[in-house]
């Protein structure tokens, strides 16, 4: 009988596309017996399995070295390596064996291939016919098994509960379910939470079908949600629990992930969420019952866009995907408008009110009216499904969207904006008395409002932040309903990638935002040069970025020495500021910029002017620091008759003390 050493990858997708070499390994040398050698999750996945014979746990992670515990004392006839860092060529040379097939790699030279190998995949072999002959993951990496059997094509294994062994999680399960798998190895792969408790919301509300979840242990930032979010959950079970519950549920919803993998090789239906991963190299399952959703961007190919989508894919696209894999039938998604104010600031503080939304509403479509100003940052927002722009005053009537909308928001002021909702199709609408909407035409389209005396309530006013104050709107329908500050989870809004921005992106990055909307906000840019000097003088990198009306300033920048960076999209922006071990603080004035940057989790430092920060700055931690003078009381700047001369009482001395506070809590930045 031949020994039969066998070396899977270490990332849990990759091992499951490895898993069915097996089964063909015992066809070709049969009878033989298979070691399998790997890493502690992956040892677990093919000790279930039943083509491994035997099982070797490997010290390491799915990232990073990997050696053997003990060196093995046995003999192989036969070794398969798919392992190519250098640790996995040192197991190698301390194993005993007869002949070895592998594969040349970038860590591992063709002179030491033909030292370990009796024959080995080349790179050239694998870059100009592997890559081009096979479309598939699956196949392509069949390429090391294709040295012995040249006819071998590679597919994902076909597993049952026969061949792969399932055990019952410690929880009874549903009579009926749909299993949950809302985790991921990357961030850039997460379909927001929230999407996924609506989805399991209209399901048991509307088709009696209950949901479980379940994480794995990489994805412990969902857990606090999980917690809150009404469901049955898991995120402790084994491999084998995992594929119990695979088995036992109608079907599975996920994102692109070692788990949906291995729910697709049970065959149990699924549903794929994917972003701009590799959907064209990944998803080799038979569509009548598996099925892929992303978002519709118009984009025919995904491989070289960069931008983190996966939260715009819509509540309806994977609804209905699902819907058509149970044979059931579909309902009408509800219609709901929602109006935005102008100013990016003012649009920003109340993002999270469109989230809330389509929780009240569920399942529904929300459709943002912006103007050109605000669209493209609507656009990135997970829980903004449509966006119609429109120039107040030049808007046409035959260019409305034809929609029949349940219930109008309507956060502006103007009278504009009310003379376009009565244009609209709709049954309930929601809005503020004004100064230009007096109360006896809120009586006339409003369902309900919120009159100009709410105002007088201090507490509300001047006491309360802005996102409170707009969640006010929220609580004609939801009484108890309240936001202090707004928060952007896990791709919640698109970030991009870009060669402009990865080229700005350095370790220890700190970004300056010196633009400000209006003048009494500004702080100088000489304060900042100053500032930046400090910044640079204890190790840090400077970068300033510009809005599309500051390029003014770029002569006075290149002047002092430090880079610049401008024309960024929202998305961009968001990449910029959210680098991963990268950008350690943002600096600015109080613009809508820093709103985004708060929201985003980036520490920061806000330099706010008067009393505007006692309601616009909410965020206050060691995460997010302020900067005021320390005159600055509620409402002086009703009052104060020097409001123009009081951002200039901050001191570079006083930012510089809050970004160090900034930099060195051990909980952000250094």
């Amino acid at each position: 009988m031949k020994e039969i050493a066998f070396f899977p990858l270490t990332p849990l997708g990759d091992s499951i596309c490895q898993m069915g070499q097996l089964q063909e390994l015992h066809r070709l040398y049969d009878p033989c017996r298979i070691t399998v050698f790997a890493i502690p999750l992956i040892a677990e996945l093919y000790r279930n399995y039943q083509y491994a014979d035997d099982v070797v746990v490997l010290e390491g992670k799915i990232r990073g070295p990997v050696r053997f515990r003990e060196v093995p004392g046995k003999h192989f006839d036969l070794v398969f390596s798919h392992g190519y860092t250098q640790s996995w060529t040192e197991m190698l040379r301390q194993l005993d064996y007869d002949k070895a097939y592998g594969m040349e790699e970038v860590f591992r030279s063709k002179a030491e291939c033909e030292e370990l190998f009796d024959r080995y995949v080349s790179l050239d072999h694998w870059k100009n016919i592997t890559l081009k002959q096979y479309q598939y993951v699956p196949e392509q990496m069949a390429e090391l098994i294709r040295l012995v059997n040249p006819d071998y094509r590679g597919a994902m294994p076909h597993l049952t509960t026969d061949n792969y062994q399932c055990s019952p999680p410690p929880k009874t399960l549903p009579e009926k379910f749909v299993l949950m798998l809302p985790g991921t190895s990357w961030i850039a792969k997460y379909w927001p939470i929230q999407k996924y408790f609506q989805l399991a919301e209209t399901l048991r509300h509307h088709y009696g079908l209950e949901s479980i979840f379940v994480i794995g242990p990489q994805d412990r930032i969902l857990l606090n949600d999980l917690e809150q979010g009404g469901f049955i959950y898991f995120d402790n079970l084994s491999l084998s629990q995992l594929g119990y519950v695979i088995c036992h549920s109608e079907l599975t919803v996920g994102n692109d992930s070692g788990p949906m993998h291995l729910a697709a090789c049970f065959d149990v239906k699924t549903v794929h969420l994917f972003s701009f991963t590799g959907i064209e190299n990944w998803f080799s399952y038979d569509q009548h019952r598996h099925k892929v959703v992303k978002y519709s961007c118009g984009r025919r190919d995904c491989r070289n866009c960069l931008i983190t989508c996966i939260g715009k894919i819509t509540l309806k696209q994977t609804l209905e995907a699902v819907l058509e894999l149970l044979n059931l039938p579909k309902k009408p998604m509800r219609k709901i408008a929602y109006f935005a104010q102008d100013l990016l600031g003012d649009a920003l503080v109340n993002f999270n009110l469109l989230e809330k939304l389509s929780q009240l509403y569920p399942p529904c479509e929300l459709t943002v009216f912006c103007t050109e100003k605000n669209h493209e940052l609507f656009q990135d927002y997970a829980f903004c499904d449509e966006v119609f722009c429109y120039t107040p005053g030049k808007w046409n009537r035959e260019h409305l969207p034809r929609l029949k909308f349940e219930a109008v928001f309507n956060t502006r002021y103007d009278m504009d904006s009310l003379n376009l909702i009565s244009e609209l199709d709709y049954e309930k609408c929601y809005g503020y008395e004004s100064c230009e909407i007096p109360e006896t035409i809120c009586k006339k389209y409003y369902t309900a409002y919120l009159p100009l005396k709410l105002w007088d309530d201090r507490k509300l006013r001047w006491e309360s932040s802005v996102t409170e104050q707009g969640s006010a709107l929220i609580r004609l329908i939801d009484p108890d309903y309240h936001c202090n500050q707004i928060r952007l989870a896990e791709n919640t809004f698109c970030h991009n990638l870009s060669g402009k921005v990865q080229k700005a992106v350095t370790q220890k990055l700190v970004i300056i935002v010196p633009g400000a909307s209006n003048r009494y906000k500004h702080w100088g840019n000489q304060n900042y040069f100053d500032l930046a000097k400090r910044l640079q003088d204890d190790g840090m990198k400077i970068v300033f970025l510009l809005g599309p009306q500051e390029t003014d300033y770029v002569a006075d920048i290149m002047r002092a020495g430090y880079q610049w960076i401008s024309d960024l999209s929202f998305a961009e922006v968001a990449q910029l500021m959210n680098a991963p071990g990268k950008t350690v603080l943002v600096i600015g004035n109080d613009t809508g910029i820093m709103h985004l940057a708060c929201a985003l989790g980036c520490p920061s430092v806000t330099i706010s002017a008067a009393s505007s920060s006692f309601t616009w700055f909410p965020y206050l931690s060691p995460k997010h620091r302020l900067c005021r003078a320390e005159c600055a009381r509620p409402q002086c700047a009703v009052s104060c008759r020097k409001i123009n001369e009081c951002i200039a009482k901050i001191s570079v001395e006083q930012v510089w003390k809050e970004a160090q506070i900034c930099l060195y809590n051990p909980n952000n930045g250094l």
